[in-house]
């Protein structure tokens, strides 16, 4: 909606790349652990909200979305050395075996997955042993109709990582370290960035309709670090509420 605010690629970079991890933060049923660490996280991501990132990208007229998702091949961006299947085919966030060195400076997303994969092997640790985090896994499997003599490691943690307070505490805690990363940046957007920034994520957060808590705290995350205040977020809630509701309005006396 007002995207046009973010003139340089850098900046419309780092909007998308917090779009896709606000985007994480809440959705999936915890059903789709197949694939990486990352992927059981980006499987997250619903209709709704990867049609609006969609929509941002075209808005942005930059082509970034599928470079940081990797839904598609994305060789021509790396030099030689640094290509493999697994860049190849689940992209950046996926391709946390290759060295950083070897990435093309030009894109972030290498930094990016090297966050969330640290981020996961922290929270991992630390409810890897938890015995009410064990028992929430069982019960789990056992509803789901599975063995748990059955279950590999792997797809254990995957599990743990789908459960929404820990998939919300591997997101917090990748953000810590990505504003550290992007601190530079940060600074030198203006206000009207920062407050377009926060705005438009609001959208991607209400996109079903709800505010989630884990979304809530997300985006107070990212207040903070934008120095907003965070009365912002309850006023810009409300407008894109009204918004949404003018625009079923406006469909629904189209389509009579």
């Amino acid at each position: 909606m007002f995207l046009q605010n973010l003139e340089q690629r850098p900046t419309k970079e780092l909007f998308l790349e917090l779009a896709v991890l606000l985007a994480m933060t809440e959705g999936g049923d915890g059903s789709d652990i197949q694939g990486t660490e990352i992927q059981v996280l980006l499987n997250s991501i619903d209709s709704a909200e990867l049609q609006m990132l969609k929509q941002y990208e075209s808005e942005l007229a930059i082509n970034y979305l599928d470079f940081i998702l990797g839904l598609e091949n994305i060789t021509t961006e790396l030099p030689t050395v640094a290509i493999s299947n697994a860049v190849s085919h689940l992209g950046f966030l996926s391709a946390m075996a290759i060295p950083s060195s070897i990435l093309s400076s030009r894109t972030p997303t290498d930094n990016l997955s090297r966050l969330l994969g640290d981020a996961i092997q922290v929270i991992s640790s630390k409810y890897g042993n938890n015995e009410e985090t064990k028992k929430e896994l069982i019960q789990q499997i056992i509803s789901d109709g599975g063995d748990i003599f059955k279950i590999s490691p792997e797809v254990m943690k995957n599990r743990m990582i789908s459960l929404p307070n820990i998939k919300y505490e591997i997101i917090d805690e990748a953000l810590s370290g990505y504003f550290e990363l992007k601190n530079n940046l940060i600074g030198k957007l203006t206000p009207l960035e920062r407050k377009t920034i926060v705005f438009e994520l609001c959208g991607i957060a209400l996109s079903d309709g709800i505010l989630g808590e884990y979304e809530f705290k997300v985006l107070r995350c990212i207040c903070k670090a934008f120095q907003i205040d965070f009365d912002y977020l309850e006023e810009f809630k409300d407008v894109i509420q009204k918004i949404n509701e003018v625009t079923l309005e406006a469909f629904n006396l189209i389509s009579e």
